[in-house]
Formats: structure tokens, sequence, C-alpha cells
């Protein structure tokens, strides 16, 4: 894609985005309301899930939040955009807004499978500016050490609620076509009676960690810092299964004015 920049390996991807492309802005638009709604409700004719009244969402939901947590919401808007652009080995089953409320997300950041197969996997998404003291790369590795931190903190206590929330995300995003929407859906639901039991835990699962750091350029992410990171993680054996993404943009503020601008909000 025009304006990005990929080094991709089989356990990790790095994005650094150094332009924000026509070609991005135009993702965006063709991709905004399944990324916040979920296909399967944006694939309606329902003014509800358009793409202006999207952005109008979009904008009630981001302006009465803190600084951190607008990174946030760009940072894990940016992972949708990539997994549907870029990521097509994971495929996604939940929608990026909060299908309870306004309201930052209770539940797991993103719910997918491995495309074409039935295996679960949870991302965790971690965003922000560049640390004090810190060079690019020390500071996205300190935002996946935040992530790995969250998401094992969640999965080895009481997550019931969690898997509540992904099967109803799932309904709502799984697309009716997909053949393997009731499978997803069922899978998620037995995670959710094992949690009940308390027989999930983090090693049990497979995640996608992700950290988005919004930092010039300049002073690009390692790719030697990402993998080093990797095989930290695996070694420690608290996940199943990882894969890492790590992004850099020089800015999160561009996203939103985009945003604005397209809906003149």
């Amino acid at each position: 894609m025009n304006g990005i920049t990929v080094v991709k390996n089989e356990n990790y991807s790095i994005f650094f985005i150094n332009d924000f492309s026509d070609e991005l802005k135009e993702v965006i638009r063709s991709r905004l309301s399944s990324i916040c709604h979920g296909v399967a409700d944006a694939a309606t004719a329902h003014l509800l899930y358009s793409y202006n009244n999207t952005i109008k969402e979009f904008a009630k939901r981001y302006r009465d939040k803190t600084e951190n947590q607008k990174k946030g919401m760009v940072g894990e808007l940016l992972l949708h955009i990539l997994l549907a652009e870029q990521l097509n080995q994971f495929t996604v089953n939940s929608p990026f807004f909060n299908t309870e409320e306004r309201n930052v997300k209770k539940g797991f950041d993103v719910v997918l499978n491995r495309t074409g197969t039935k295996e679960l996997w949870l991302a965790e998404v971690k965003s922000g500016e560049l640390h004090s003291g810190k060079t690019t790369s020390q500071t996205v590795v300190e935002l996946i050490n935040t992530a790995q931190n969250d998401l094992s903190t969640r999965l080895n206590g009481d997550s019931v609620s969690l898997w509540i929330n992904a099967v109803n995300g799932a309904k709502a995003a799984i697309d009716e076509n997909r053949d393997d929407r009731d499978a997803i859906i069922s899978l998620l639901q037995k995670c959710g009676d094992a949690a009940t039991e308390d027989n999930v835990n983090s090693r049990s699962v497979n995640v996608i960690l992700v950290g988005a750091v919004f930092n010039s350029l300049q002073d690009q992410i390692s790719e030697t810092a990402i993998s080093s990171k990797y095989t930290r993680i695996v070694n420690k054996k608290s996940f199943r299964e990882l894969y890492i993404v790590a992004i850099q943009k020089e800015t999160y503020q561009k996203v939103f004015q985009f945003l604005e601008s397209e809906g003149k909000i």
C-alpha cells in the first residue's frame, strides 16, 4: 500500500506509515463501517452503519477521551486497517466499537482466527508517543511489554465477562455468509464455558501483541529489537503461540483530522 513500508517475518511484522496517502484514505473510506460495526452489520442497508454516521459515532467516542485514550483508539484503528489490507493470514471476528456503550472497550481488543482455520487468536494493542529518555525501539518494546502483561493478567483472572463480550462482538462482526461463522462463535462460547470453571489461562491462548508508537520516522523501530522481544516472550512460555505487530507513525492526530474533514463534523 502506498505510504506504508513493511518488514514482515513469520513471527512478527513492522509497519512504518510514512505518508497518509490517498490510497490509505480510500481504504479508510471503504472499510471504516465494517471495522467499527463488524462486517455483518455493515453489510446491511441501515443508515445506522453508513460511512457518514460511523464518522459521527467515532467522533462522539473520540472527543471526550484523554490524550492517551485517543492514541489508543488510533493505534487500534490502524491495526484493524493493517489486518484487513496487509495481514491476511488473520481474519477479524470483532468490531472496533464497544457494542454496549461509548466508553473504552472492556473486552479483548481484537478477536481473530488464523485465516482458513478455526484457530483462535486474541490481540492486545498498546499505543503511545515516545517515552521519556527512550528511543523509538525502546518505546515500542515497552508498549509490547504492557500489552503482554495486561493480556496475561486478564486471561489468568476472571475472564468470563470478556468471553461474553467476545461472543456478542463475533455475532455482529462475522458475515452471515461465512462458512465458519457458527464454528467460531461456538469456539468462543466454549472458551467462556471453560472460563466459568477456571480452565482458561494465558498458556492456552494464541496472542498477537501490538505496539503502536507515534514518533518521527527518522528514528525507526529496529527489527532486531522486535525479533529479540519475540524470543524473550516465547521463552517465558506465557502464551500458546505468539505474533508481534509493531506500528510506527509520526503523529496520531492526522487520522481524526481526516475523519473530521470527511464528515465535516
